[in-house]
Parts: C-alpha cells; structure tokens; sequence
C-alpha cells in the first residue's frame, strides 16, 4: 500500500481527471493523504494555459522535489513544455491525452484506470474538502476561531464581506459561483479533444483530437445525477459543441434527448464555440424554449473579424451577433458568460474598442477578458509585432472602466486579468433554486 498525496492546479477538465486518479488510487488498495510531508508519491496534475500558469507549475515541482517521494508530474504541461519541464524535472510524467498509461506505471494494480468510471464531481470538492477539515482541525486554527468567534463586529465584518463577494463579484453562474458557493452540481464530461487549431492555444499539445463519449453513456450518467438528487448540471469538454462529430452524433441530439427527461433541474454548458452556436442554431432555439437549459459559456476571444481570422477562429461578427440575439430572444433568462483575449498580437486600439462595444451591444451577464500569453511552438507566437507591456496596462485600465460604466461589477484578477459581471445578474440566478 501506498500513501499518496494528489494535488491540482488546472481546469475543471483536469479536476475530474484527478477525481479518477483518487479513485483509481483508492480502488487499488492505496491509501489517501492530505499532506505532501506523508506521501510516498505525490501526483501533480499541472496546467500551461498560459505564461503564468506555467511558472506557478515550476515553483510547486521545486517545492514538491523537497520532500520524501517520488513526484509523478501529470497534466498539460508535460505535453506543452516538454523541454523546459525537462530542465528542472528529470522523473516520471504523464500526458492529458495518454492518461490511460498511469497503468504502466503501477503495473502492481489490479483495477485498470478504464475500469474506472469518469467523474462527476470535480477533486476541489472530492478532495478540498477534506483538507479544510484536517486544517480547521488544527490548534492554532481552532484558537483563532474561538478567539475572534467572541467579537461580534469581525463576524459581521466577515459576513458582509462573504454577502458582497458572493452576490455582487463573484456570482458568475456558469464558473465561478459552482467553486465559491455550497450550490451543489455534477458534472458531465461528454468528450476529450479538440478538433480546432486556435492559432494561439498549445492546450491542443496536450488534449490531443476529439473523442466523443456515447450518446447512450451521457444519458445514462445524466440518469444517476438525477437519481442522486442532483438539480444542477453542467456539461463540460474541450468544446463541447464539436461533441459527436467523431461518432456520428451531434450536441444538439445529445441536448434534445437530455433535456426531454423529465425533472426539475437545470444545465449550464461550457466551452461552447460559436461556430457551432451557428452551425446548430435552429435546433438550440427550439431546445432552449424548454427552459432546461440556464446558461451558456462561449469563448468570443475577439469581435473584431481580421483578429479572428489571425487567431484562426470563425470570424463572421455579424452572423455571431445574429445568433446570439436568437438565444436571448429564444429563452429571455439565458445567462451567458462570455471570454475575450486581451493583446492578441497585432491588435489595434480600435479593433479591442469593438469588442468591448460587442459586450454592450449584446448585454452579456458576464465574462472574463484574458490577456494574451505567448506560447511556444503556436502560430500565435510568430506573429508579430506583439502587443507592449505598458499598452496592456493602459487597455486593462480602459477596459475596467468602460465596462464599470455600462453596468458591470468589475475585479481584477492575476490570471484572467479582468472579470465582469451585470449588477443583476444574481437575481436571474437565484430564479434557478440555489
């Protein structure tokens, strides 16, 4: 038996992927730690989306080198940065795409990793959980409880705090309020892959084509949510409207036999690319009438069509504004959460002034703008002239307050640089049975 020690730092993609290793690990007679310091192994599921990401990698890998075990670096960036991982780490890895050879290395384990069911709940709540307990169980952390538990204007202080995060920052429906609020969910991965070349994404590296999972094996998982209770779905992949193309399906047939079931509940969907809201819009607008369907993540990354097409995305603005209009009007109390990329190389003044004037002409709920991170070996990387430092503060700046201006709850974040919100927003939530 082993004791192993299973740490995250990456997407929701990669949080159910670690809830299968915990289970793999458990159903082969290993035993969990919460602590790095007691494990024989530590399995770091890592993340490259961006620069930034990939140096919080490289500092945790030091950190974890320190210890007593053998470190087993999984995820993205094994596929992703190869070479520069390779510089600080010289042990085991394991890809994204090739997670099904965690087998080769346990050989000893009788429990294959596709004998495994995917997962439903990702580790933040399988696992973080758990380490809140064995933290909140600490005597320096029950004295401080105690201490200032007895001093009525902290605990006020604290609960309007919580109040004004939760209701006015961070209540963004289809991300953020699923990891900062106690609103249970399950999970559905309906795919693995992507099928696009986004000229700046080196995920691709790592996620490898598309794979679709079975009509029949989505619906039966969406079955046992409901069985267990569950009210709050959210479908989830690398792009999730390429769903099917592979198997001869499609999402909108996934999405038509789902939400045909009977029950009270509600789906959000992520990673939804507009090629596909306009390929599939005739049939969404019908489904979307069954108001079983709440809210919709759409990566737009540009509105501008001469930076789509150097991102190599479908760049008609205008048929996306006509499909997204037919949304709206097809369910009223559709959430949709939006993503831009801020300083995509070459990008003028103006050509980011039409995104942010896209945002307000459509009225988005939400969304977050990212800033551009070169990465190596993308196409993205060869453009040129890139977008200067200083020319990326001024347009963050610009972009807080024109966004502020038109209504949104705006913060400022080190990884997704800007996240906005409608004041209103959490009242079209809560409409949705919190």
């Amino acid at each position: 038996m082993k004791r192993i020690y299973i740490c995250v730092t990456a997407c929701e993609l990669r949080l159910l992927d670690a809830t299968k290793i915990y289970h793999y690990f458990l159903k082969n007679g290993n035993q969990i730690v919460y602590k790095p310091e007691e494990a024989d192994i530590i399995f770091y599921v890592t993340c490259g989306f961006s620069e930034i990401q990939s140096k919080n990698v490289y500092d945790k890998i030091r950190e974890f080198q320190k210890y007593d075990a053998d470190l087993i670096v999984a995820g993205c960036v094994p596929e992703i940065e190869p070479g520069k991982l390779a510089e600080i780490f010289k042990g085991r890895t394991i890809s994204t795409k090739g997670l099904n050879k965690i087998d080769d290395l346990f050989p000893d384990h009788k429990i294959k990793f596709g004998d495994v069911d995917d997962a439903n709940v990702p580790f933040s709540f399988l696992y973080g959980e758990k380490i809140s307990q064995e933290l909140r169980r600490t005597k320096p952390v029950i004295a401080i409880k105690n201490f200032f538990g007895k001093i009525s204007w902290i605990k006020n202080l604290y609960k309007n705090f919580n109040d004004h995060i939760y209701k006015n920052i961070f209540y963004v429906k289809a991300l953020l309020s699923r990891f900062l609020t106690n609103k249970p969910f399950y999970m559905i991965r309906i795919s693995w892959g992507c099928p696009c070349n986004c000229s700046y994404c080196a995920a691709k590296k790592a996620v490898g084509p598309i794979h679709s999972k079975s009509l029949d094996q989505c619906i039966n998982e969406f079955k046992k949510g409901l069985e267990k209770g569950h009210k709050n779905f959210i479908l989830n992949a690398d792009d999730s409207g390429a769903y099917g193309i592979d198997i001869g399906s499609s999402f909108p047939e996934l999405l038509d036999e789902m939400t045909k079931i009977p029950g009270d509940y509600e789906i959000s969907i992520l990673n939804f690319n507009p090629v596909w809201i306009i390929k599939y819009i005739d049939q969404l607008e019908e489904i979307l009438k069954r108001k079983k369907i709440t809210s919709l993540e759409i990566p737009i990354q540009s509105s501008n069509s001469r930076v789509l097409k150097l991102m190599n995305r479908f760049s008609d603005v205008e048929k996306m504004k006509e499909a997204f209009l037919r949304l709206k009007k097809a369910y009223p109390d559709l959430a949709i959460v939006v993503h831009y990329i801020l300083g995509f190389p070459t990008e003028t003044q103006e050509e980011f002034q039409q995104s942010l004037d896209f945002i307000r002409e459509l009225d988005f709920d939400a969304g977050y703008y990212f800033i551009f991170s070169s990465r190596a070996g993308t196409v993205a990387a060869g453009i040129t002239p890139k977008i200067p430092q200083e020319e990326i503060s001024m347009r963050l700046k610009h972009a807080k307050k024109y966004l502020e201006k038109i209504g949104y709850t705006v913060m400022i974040s080190k990884i997704s640089s800007v996240i906005f919100t409608k004041k209103d927003f959490l009242i079209k939530s809560v409409r949705n049975k919190i």
